[in-house]
């Protein structure tokens, strides 16, 4: 669970944008901006 929603960026999701989904199925993987791997 993610406590603050500051300085985080997206790096994946699932299902893709524009998908129908139902709730609870979206998954976002994401990463604090300023660590390893927050494509920056």
């Amino acid at each position: 669970m993610q406590v603050m929603d500051r300085n985080w960026v997206v790096v994946s999701q699932q299902p893709a944008a524009g998908e129908l989904i139902a709730e609870g199925d979206a998954v976002l993987s994401v990463v604090k901006i300023g660590e390893p791997g927050d494509c920056s």
